[in-house]
């Protein structure tokens, strides 16, 4: 199983180092043959994707997250959004689970 990150390249660094299979998105126009290309792999476990490439897709991510149990899919800050934004996703997952923070 891995971890895979759907990312401008300025993020893969770190990730990359943690042996996380990075995979080069710099448009989110682009990114949806990618994401589900992604998505289909029996072997990633764990989808990461940058929350510039996932906004106009958030939609799609979310019907298929509620369907399937993987990929995880989880959205990440990226360098161009403020840190402080919760991802809809993510608050979307902790509910499921019942998790406050």
């Amino acid at each position: 199983m891995t971890i895979r990150l759907l990312a401008p390249e300025s993020l893969h660094l770190g990730f990359a180092a943690a042996g996380v299979d990075c995979v080069t998105v710099e448009r989110a126009q682009d990114a949806w043959p990618v994401i589900a290309e992604s998505i289909a792999q029996p072997d990633v476990a764990i989808l990461l994707i940058a929350s510039t490439i996932a906004e106009p897709w958030r939609e799609e991510l979310e019907r298929f997250q509620s369907s399937r149990s993987f990929p995880l899919i989880l959205e990440i800050p990226d360098l161009a959004h403020e840190p402080h934004r919760e991802s809809d996703m993510l608050s979307s997952l902790m509910a499921r689970f019942g998790l406050k923070v």
